[in-house]
């Protein structure tokens, strides 16, 4: 017989973070109604810099390991040249 302790549904921290915010907001609203057009306007502005946020993230670590790719490469070439050098000496 086998007797499971996990439970069925799971939510993952971020996520019961994000319900608890949820939860928070729409009692906000229900407590007092007039506070929802500002959090409509907010919660666009919100999205809008959470989008750009993630894309320029996104590009720095791009760029991030295209230097050290070019890095690597420059410290190779330098060794070369810098025993090419030695040995003409």
């Amino acid at each position: 017989m086998y007797i499971v302790n996990q439970p069925v549904f799971s939510p993952s921290p971020s996520s019961q973070t994000g319900f608890m915010v949820l939860g928070a907001l729409v009692l906000m609203c229900i407590a007092v109604p007039y506070i929802l057009p500002i959090f409509i306007p907010l919660a666009f502005a919100f999205l809008h810099i959470q989008r750009l946020y993630v894309n320029t993230s996104r590009e720095i670590k791009r760029l991030e390991a295209t230097t050290r790719y070019l890095a690597a490469l420059l410290a190779i070439l330098f060794s070369i040249s810098h025993a090419q050098l030695i040995m003409l000496s």
